[in-house]
């Protein structure tokens, strides 16, 4: 039976009886028996194994699926290394050699006391401490990262440190974004650890993407303005007209109907709770930006803009239902 010794992996999923590591691309298991202290994840570990079972497979399925590595070992042996470190820091784009821009690297160019390279006996791969940013990781979301990023441009992420994987890298991104946000960290989680989030730099706002328009066909009848002769302006000539009887102005009509508009994320449409309100303008500036992925108001640093734009519709709304006489 395949075997391997005394190789080293980051730890992916922990559960009351059970742990995987992340090796080579593929999840490591590890039985309670091995357990003998607690593990959290991002721990690196040293270790043996074999090669798992088909009955293995089937008792590990849960953590793997939890994990979202194919099981393909099992432990036998297990040792802790030490506690992965998570490092707030910026850095510069090194390159993108993804052609669908899934994937890129970074360095620590901007980062006061960046890590070394780690020693680990007997391994000899070459390593690196360049991290590796995937898509997943990047806020405000992009389909390809070539949307946000280039070579040489700056990058604020949050490192988390593993055992080197297949490509010799000893950092992967939990979190990046560009120059034209900021990292904020949170309050520990229920387990401890800490959490960040991306937020809109103050006082700065990213450039918004130009909508292209197709040009307009020239019309053969319209001279071009290169031929256009500009005449001295005409002195203006006063025209008696008829008096008109005054015209009534008519009541502009709304684009909403009389009607109580359905429930959001299951709050009542009157319902003034916080959580309420909040998921109405949530489904409202998603539905926006969705329909208008161009517009300066679908930008991240405008949201206070459409907050605006949100509460003039709920103006809106709320009068025609009330000149309607809606139930409430």
């Amino acid at each position: 039976m395949a075997t391997i010794l005394h190789k080293q992996g980051s730890v992916v999923a922990v559960s009351h009886d059970m742990m995987m590591v992340r090796y080579d691309g593929k999840g490591v298991l590890f039985k309670k028996e091995l357990l003998t202290r607690g593990y959290k994840h991002d721990d690196i570990v040293q270790f043996n194994a074999r090669k798992a079972t088909t009955v293995d497979i089937e008792v590990g399925d849960k953590l793997s699926q939890m994990a979202n590595y194919e099981l393909a070992w099992v432990g036998t042996e297990l040792k802790f290394i030490k506690q992965g470190r998570m490092l707030v820091a910026e850095g510069a784009v090194i390159n993108i050699p993804d052609d669908k821009a899934q994937y890129m690297f970074v360095d620590w160019k901007y980062t006061k006391n960046p890590p070394t390279l780690a020693k680990i006996p007997g391994y000899t791969k070459p390593l690196t401490t360049n991290v590796f940013v995937t898509r997943a990781t990047v806020r405000p979301d992009v389909e390809k990262l070539t949307e946000m990023f280039k070579p040489g441009q700056r990058v604020k992420f949050v490192a988390r440190e593993q055992a080197p994987n297949e490509r010799g890298v000893c950092w992967r991104a939990a979190l990046a974004t560009d120059e034209y946000h900021d990292i904020a960290i949170d309050v520990p989680n229920a387990h401890g650890r800490q959490t960040y989030r991306v937020i809109p730099k103050a006082g700065v706002c990213p450039p918004a993407p130009l909508q292209q328009r197709p040009l307009a066909p020239p019309n053969p009848q319209v001279p071009s303005t290169s031929a256009w002769n500009i005449a001295p302006t005409p002195t203006p000539v006063t025209v008696q007209r008829p008096l008109r009887k005054p015209v009534t102005p008519q009541p502009v009509k709304s684009a909403f109907q009389a009607q109580k508009p359905p429930p959001i994320d299951g709050f009542d449409y009157f319902d003034s709770s916080k959580e309420a309100c909040a998921a109405r303008f949530r489904n409202f500036a998603n539905t926006y930006r969705k329909n208008n992925p161009n517009c300066i108001f679908s930008q991240p640093c405008f949201e206070g803009a459409l907050k605006i734009k949100y509460l003039n519709q709920i103006h809106e709304e709320l009068t025609v239902m009330r000149e309607g006489e809606v139930d409430v």
